[in-house]
């Protein structure tokens, strides 16, 4: 497929096309015209042809999850590939908008979820010459946004309890008293597993499912369809931005209808590249970098592919939002922060607001108000006690994890002083996941993998890494965080060579006996 052709085709998507087509006249419907792709590709909707007073209208098609698009022999190029939103479903859900800047491999290979309509009347072919044939199709429109609706209105599963997957993350994570600041994005890894999940099989699947929280794969897609639904936000005043993708090695055979299902429940763009490639590791990089702000270019510069992998799975998120009343930085001084390393200088900001002032059980709470709902919550353990004996108490946890076990609180006028800070962390999680339960990933000998490739190759989860930075000043908090979980295969062929004829050389056009057609040799290219 030409490069040209499927920039038409991802570009014509536009469901708005649908709406204008529905308040244009109905007199006269000429035929169906209809787009297809690749071999797995893509069908695709839409474009509106006002004339005569009436109009061309295409049929609309059932969702197709995945596009494959090579790049040719040129550069890349930056509308071509990346240049789409993945997706705006019309769900709430803006997704993930990349700039597609960064992308300047030409052997990589793009797969993108893109929208499209339920289908329209049975028959792909046929002239619609009657207001029947389009009452027909408009019915089907008014369904498939009805649905839409439904769908914004869906919830994720709470994981509000202590034992549950946030829960015993948390808990695991913080358990012992470090020195060192530590921050995790719950959400990022529970969505990075739910990946996982789908490229497994068998016991290993039910390993991480029950880990999740999930009774069966399906539960798991719908709650991450939720997830996704639910903390999406990008209105000019909170932004919180999802993204997930995959990194393939090009030169194993991946299952298509797994791709399929990850992008389509999962959101994920695929990549495909050399691994181990500068290209392919600047591309990992620039597309980390935008879903998150670049407030982890520190991290993830050190971040990359290596030729032994074969697959690498990344999720991110994004999250910018201010404070409801901002702090007065003309009221800001310099006190001291006794740390857990010692006494240190920082700046203090300052302010009085009404709030709910929480007594818990060797601590002292309350939220900061921000955009949209949002809230930070702060809690101080008493003198003598850590942050770390905090969360090993069940019903302090269970407030951590949900403003509906909260403890009994008195609504007062505060004043806050709260240092300003910006905090990282980077942290393997292969040792926690283990301690939750999850093993099999781990084992190249235990480990099933079928849903991924037929390739005969013992693939196991060699590392899982997670990286998250918050900070706050006057006007609000920003943070960032991702998961990277690597994949690689016993026996895997990493070695490479570069061969270059760069001086008189021999060559064979053998027939397909194997035996020589022509022999030459080449001394001088004119």
């Amino acid at each position: 497929m030409k490069k040209e052709d499927l920039f038409d085709a991802v570009t014509d998507i536009n469901d708005g096309f649908i709406e204008e087509a529905a308040a244009g006249k109905r007199q006269r419907i000429a035929r169906i015209v209809r787009f297809t792709g690749n071999a797995a590709a893509i069908l695709i909707i839409a474009v509106v042809l006002i004339r005569n007073g009436g109009f061309e209208k295409k049929k609309s098609f059932d969702a197709v999850s995945s596009t494959l698009a090579v790049a040719e022999e040129s550069s890349v190029e930056e509308s071509f590939i990346l240049d789409n939103k993945t997706a705006d479903f019309e769900t709430g859900v803006n997704s993930m908008e990349t700039t597609g800047s960064f992308i300047d491999d030409p052997n990589l290979v793009i797969a993108s979820s893109l929208p499209v309509m339920s289908k329209a009347p049975d028959s792909t072919d046929e002239m619609w010459e009657s207001d029947s044939a389009y009452e027909k199709y408009e019915e089907l429109s008014k369904a498939h946004y009805s649905d839409i609706e439904k769908q914004r209105e869906i919830i994720p599963a709470a994981d509000d309890e202590a034992d549950g997957f946030t829960g015993r993350l948390v808990t695991e994570l913080f358990k012992d008293p470090k020195k060192e600041n530590l921050t995790v994005s719950p959400i990022n890894v529970y969505l990075a597993l739910s990946i996982l999940a789908e490229t497994t099989d068998k016991d290993t699947r039910s390993e991480l499912l029950k880990v999740l929280g999930a009774k069966n794969i399906d539960g798991l897609r719908t709650n991450c369809n939720a997830l996704w639904n639910y903390n999406y936000m990008d209105d000019g005043v909170t932004t919180s931005i999802l993204g997930s993708s995959l990194w393939l090695n090009s030169y194993i055979p991946f299952n298509t209808e797994t791709l399929d299902i990850i992008a389509q429940n999962h959101r994920a763009s695929t990549f495909s590249g050399e691994m181990g490639s500068p290209s392919l590791n600047a591309s990992l990089q620039n597309w980390m970098n935008s879903m998150t702000g670049g407030l982890l270019e520190d991290q993830i510069s050190n971040l990359a592919l290596t030729p032994d992998m074969v697959t690498s799975i990344i999720t991110t998120i994004y999250y910018k939002n201010g404070w409801l009343e901002k702090f007065n930085a003309e009221a800001n001084t310099t006190e001291t922060f006794k740390g857990a390393s010692g006494d240190k200088t920082v700046t203090f900001m300052h302010k009085g607001d009404s709030g709910t002032l929480y007594r818990g059980k060797d601590y002292t709470a309350s939220a900061l108000s921000m955009n949209n709902g949002y809230s930070m919550l702060f809690l101080l353990p008493d003198e003598g006690k850590t942050p770390s004996d905090l969360v090993k108490d069940k019903d302090t946890l269970k407030f951590i994890l949900s403003a509906d076990n909260a403890p009994e609180g008195k609504h007062s006028m505060i004043f806050y002083n709260i240092p300003k800070f910006d905090i990282s962390s980077q942290v393997e999680l292969s040792d926690t996941l283990k301690a939750l339960g999850v093993s099999k990933v781990f084992d190249p000998e235990k480990a099933n993998f079928k849903p991924l490739t037929d390739a005969d190759l013992e693939i196991f989860v060699s590392d899982i890494l997670h990286g998250a930075r918050v900070k706050i000043d006057e006007e609000g908090c920003e943070a960032a965080a991702y998961t990277a979980i690597m994949m690689k295969a016993t026996g895997l062929i990493t070695e490479s060579y570069e061969f270059t004829l760069d001086r008189p050389f021999l060559f064979v056009i053998r027939n397909a006996m194997g035996a020589p057609l022509f022999v030459g040799v080449v001394n001088e290219i004119e």
